[in-house]
C-alpha cells in the first residue's frame, strides 16, 4: 500500500454518519481519480477527501443544530486554551518553581475536560486562577492568566463536550504538548519556549482552526473562544493604554492592534456562522 493509500484509509476512516460500504466506495473512487494523477493532483484530492470528512463529522456530531456546534465548539475551545496555559507556566518553570505546580493543576484540569469531566475542570482551572493571583504572579501577568481561566471555565461550563471520542489518545496527545513546552525550554531558553508557545496557541492554532472551521463549524467556534480569551487577557487594557497614548502624544500602534484583535473575534464569530449556514443547506 502507497503512502497516498494509507493516507485515503486513514482520512474515509474518519468519515461518521455513513455505513461501511459507503466510506469503501469514497477510498475506491479516490484511489480511481489519481491512479494516474501527478502528486499535486493527489495532494488536492486528499484535501477534498478531508474536508468532506470535516463536514460529515460535524453534521454526524451536532445535527447541523448552530446550539449544538457553539456548544462544542467552545468547549474544545476551552480545552485548546487550557492546553495553551498550562504549556507556558511549564516552560516558564525552570526558572519560577511554582510556576511548575500551576502547569500540574493546569493540565489535570486539561486532562479532566478530555474525559468528560467539565466541573472537576472548571474547579481545577479555578484553583489555577487563585493560586496565579495569590501565590505566583503579580500585575499584568496575573490579569492575563485569570482572565484566560475565567474564558476557559466558562467554555467548560457552557459547553457540550461529545467533540472527542477517542479521549485517552487525546489526553495522551495535550500531555505529550506539555511535555514538549517544558523540554523546549531547556533547549531555546524559557523567554524563547513561552514566546514559541504564545505564537502557537494565540496566532497559528487559531488560524488553522478558522480555515478548518470553513467545513466544520465547531473548529472555528473554538477559534472565537480562543482569539476571545486573548482579546479578554491583554486587550481591554490595552484599550485604555491606546486611549491614553493617543489623547497625549498621537500614537496609534497599540489602538490598531487592539482593534485588530477584535475585529479578529468578529471574523472568527462570521466565519463560524457563515459554516453553519452553509452545512444546514448542503
Amino acid at each position: 500500500m502507497t503512502a497516498h493509500e494509507r493516507a485515503v484509509h486513514w482520512l474515509t476512516k474518519r468519515i461518521e454518519g455513513t455505513d461501511a460500504a459507503y466510506r469503501r466506495d469514497v477510498a475506491l473512487t479516490t484511489r480511481e481519480l489519481c491512479r494516474e494523477a501527478d502528486r499535486s493532483r493527489r495532494c488536492l484530492e486528499l484535501l477534498t477527501l478531508a474536508t468532506f470528512a470535516l463536514r460529515l463529522r460535524s453534521r454526524a456530531r451536532t445535527g447541523d443544530r448552530p446550539d449544538a456546534v457553539w456548544r462544542q465548539g467552545v468547549y474544545l475551545g476551552a480545552v485548546l486554551l487550557l492546553t495553551s496555559l498550562a504549556v507556558e507556566s511549564a516552560a516558564a518553570g525552570w526558572v519560577d518553581a511554582p510556576r511548575l505546580g500551576l502547569a500540574a493543576i493546569v493540565a489535570v484540569s486539561t486532562a479532566c475536560a478530555v474525559l468528560d469531566r467539565r466541573f472537576a475542570a472548571a474547579g481545577f482551572a479555578a484553583a489555577a486562577a487563585i493560586a496565579e493571583a495569590v501565590w505566583v504572579s503579580h500585575g499584568v501577568q496575573v490579569g492575563a492568566f485569570v482572565s484566560a481561566c475565567a474564558v476557559a471555565i466558562g467554555g467548560l461550563l457552557a459547553g457540550g463536550h461529545e467533540v472527542a471520542r477517542r479521549r485517552s489518545g487525546i489526553a495522551l496527545a495535550l500531555g505529550a504538548t506539555m511535555l514538549a513546552g517544558l523540554l523546549s525550554a531547556l533547549v531555546i531558553g524559557t523567554s524563547s519556549a513561552e514566546a514559541s508557545s504564545v505564537l502557537v496557541f494565540a496566532w497559528i492554532a487559531p488560524a488553522v482552526l478558522l480555515v478548518a472551521g470553513w467545513f466544520d463549524p465547531r473548529l472555528a467556534a473554538a477559534a472565537t473562544t480562543i482569539v476571545f480569551a486573548r482579546l479578554a487577557a491583554s486587550g481591554f487594557g490595552e484599550l485604555g493604554r491606546a486611549l491614553a497614548v493617543l489623547q497625549q502624544h498621537g500614537e496609534r500602534e497599540l489602538l490598531l492592534r487592539w482593534l485588530a484583535m477584535g475585529s479578529s473575534v468578529v471574523g472568527a464569530w462570521l466565519v463560524t456562522h457563515r459554516s453553519i449556514r452553509h452545512g444546514a443547506r448542503l
